[in-house]
């Protein structure tokens, strides 16, 4: 049988696509795109060189922007990029977000959120908040991805934002101020936002005075030693009285406590001291504790009974003279701790360097006042501290 001679007509010919079926099938000049989809008649594929030295387009890694220079020069029409969404399909097309203004711009007119922030000067977390308590909301929100896109003209009022808020503005405000339409209820709602800060300064400044004042003490303060004094076990009298009664009472009370500790064979370990509530230092009525620190077993014995004298941090002011002006002393203690000291509760305490039995003359008695502080020492103060 006699072989029927090749077929040479035009659509046939070698090298004209008749020895390739696939594209013929296909249609007349159709042939696949760099980036895998099929490219519009006419576009003809670039020299294998030129893709490796631009990049694909489309693909991970390629530099878009000079892939599209190179195919231009050599007059070869690139296809548009289309973003792979999260399962690799081309993503979603970008929607208007609810309730943005401007929404009508095309996603070509649109910027992404890292040129709106470069543009603006806010920070990407910054819009993704602003977003999200609606205070400056984007034109189109990728519905897979959640990318946010802005129009150009909402530059604007991202300035006048980040200007508002360099000012401390609050959201709320900031957002009241931008849906004003009258320049007087904006500027009502400015001036408002003013004297909230001067209002916070005024405060401010009354701090930072009352922190000086810790750190700095007058030259004319009394010379005050800052002491830590561990816990004691004693045996003590107390009673509630008023400060007419207080010099008497004590007098008493002590004597009796030395003859306590005497009769018991108990061993002294530091000088008598003294518990008055603020209450009777301020009031002029309260409850006070006489006790001397002892070593040993105590049995109560009428007023005596043992007494725990817990630790405590004290200012701590001297005293020469007679109990009878203390009164007075423990007032200007308590008035420049609360002043100068970190006060906490806790009831004032004397301590008898020298009392009445070895010292019969009230102008050699010897008594230090301590009120209880957060220590808080300044070192540069000239003060002792122990």
């Amino acid at each position: 049988m006699t072989t029927p001679p090749p077929d040479r007509s035009p659509g046939n010919a070698p090298g004209a696509g008749g020895d390739r079926p696939q594209l013929a099938r296909e249609g007349k000049g159709a042939q696949t795109s760099v980036a895998g989809r099929k490219a519009p008649a006419g576009t003809r594929r670039p020299p294998a060189a030129t893709q490796r030295r631009a990049g694909r387009i489309g693909e991970p890694g390629g530099d878009r922007a000079a892939a599209v220079h190179t195919y231009h020069e050599q007059g070869i029409t690139a296809a548009p990029r289309v973003r792979p969404g999260p399962t690799g399909r081309p993503a979603a097309r970008l929607t208007g977000s609810a309730g943005s203004a401007g929404s009508a711009a095309g996603t070509a007119a649109a910027l992404t959120v890292g040129d709106f922030s470069r543009a603006t000067g806010l920070s990407v977390k910054s819009l993704r908040h602003y977003h999200q308590v609606g205070l400056l909301i984007p034109v189109q929100v990728n519905r897979d991805s959640g990318y946010r896109y802005y129009a150009p003209d909402q530059i604007p009022a991202a300035q006048v934002i980040r200007r508002l808020r360099d000012l401390d503005m609050p959201v709320t405000a900031v957002k009241a101020v931008l849906t004003a339409s009258d320049p007087v209820i904006r500027n009502a709602l400015i001036t408002a936002h003013l004297d909230r800060l001067e209002a916070e300064l005024a405060r401010t400044r009354a701090t930072v005075g009352s922190l000086r004042d810790l750190l700095q003490r007058p030259a004319t303060a009394p010379l005050v030693e800052h002491r830590t004094v561990p816990a004691t076990r004693a045996v003590g009298i107390r009673q509630t009285l008023t400060m007419e009664d207080a010099l008497p009472w004590w007098q008493g009370a002590l004597g009796e406590l030395n003859a306590t500790v005497r009769a018991q064979g108990l061993t002294r370990t530091g000088p008598s001291g003294g518990l008055s509530s603020i209450g009777l230092c301020r009031e002029g009525q309260g409850e006070a504790t006489v006790y001397i620190p002892v070593a040993g077993t105590t049995r109560p014995i009428g007023r005596v009974v043992p007494l725990f004298v817990p630790a405590a941090e004290l200012a701590i002011v001297p005293h020469r003279g007679s109990p009878a002006g203390v009164g007075a002393l423990c007032d200007e203690l308590d008035s420049y701790a609360l002043r100068h000291e970190i006060s906490v509760d806790g009831p004032m305490r004397t301590y008898h360097l020298r009392e009445p039995e070895p010292s019969p003359d009230p102008d050699q008695w010897e008594i230090e006042i301590g009120r209880p502080v957060f220590r808080a020492d300044n070192p540069t103060a000239g003060r002792a501290s122990a």
